[in-house]
């Protein structure tokens, strides 16, 4: 490890280079999951739930330039029986990135994208967390095609909303989206939750603003 350090001397710039010894503290805590610099695949957008039964539920991404996020991306998906003491993979999502975990009703979602700057997509799982919905079409979790960025951000269950950029060019623009929940007696198939009209309505940014 190097720390640069700046001088002036008689009107002259000199720079020091300082060694310093790296000590690498343990992580605190639960390690969930690793993986190593050289597999140039890192770990991102972590989110965490808890189950109805008070079991916990965590999810990571992975980019970098060993990974597909600008493809297919991957999502892995954990859960834990002992609050987070020990965990266990119980699933890999093809097709998941920067993505929220959230329950509602006893199911778990992810919302999401499909990729880097991908389709808006969200699934549900009701089966520990083990299998997932596949985003086919808007009656499957397709929410809207387009380049759309987003982290995981908190989910608001009185609603279902989440914020989630738009990305029609570099500059992009902000956006909310929401959900209608739907009572038992509305439920449409396997759907819960319906999004009406996959996205609410986009208002660019104003480019003179700053």
């Amino acid at each position: 490890m190097r720390n640069h350090v700046c001088g002036m001397m008689g009107g002259s710039l000199i720079l020091w280079v300082i060694f310093l010894p790296v000590c690498w503290a343990p992580v605190p805590g639960v390690v969930i999951d690793s993986s190593p610099k050289s597999s140039g695949i890192y770990i991102g957008s972590p989110s965490l739930a808890i189950l109805l039964d008070d079991t916990y539920a965590a999810s990571h991404d992975e980019f970098g330039p060993g990974s597909s996020e600008h493809t297919r991306a991957v999502t892995k998906v954990f859960i834990s029986g002992d609050r987070g003491a020990t965990w266990q993979q119980v699933a890999t999502v093809l097709g998941q990135f920067w993505s929220t975990l959230f329950v509602h009703r006893g199911s778990l979602y992810l919302i999401g994208t499909w990729s880097h700057y991908g389709n808006l997509v969200i699934r549900r799982s009701d089966d520990a967390r083990r299998t997932w919905t596949v985003p086919k079409d808007q009656q499957s979790g397709l929410l809207a095609e387009g380049r759309f960025h987003c982290a995981p951000v908190p989910v608001v269950l009185s609603a279902i909303l989440k914020v989630k950029d738009r990305t029609p060019t570099i500059e992009g623009s902000a956006l909310v989206v929401s959900a209608r929940v739907l009572s038992r007696s509305q439920k449409r198939g396997n759907r819960p939750l319906e999004f009406r009209h996959g996205v609410p309505k986009f208002h660019p940014r104003d480019k003179k603003e700053m």
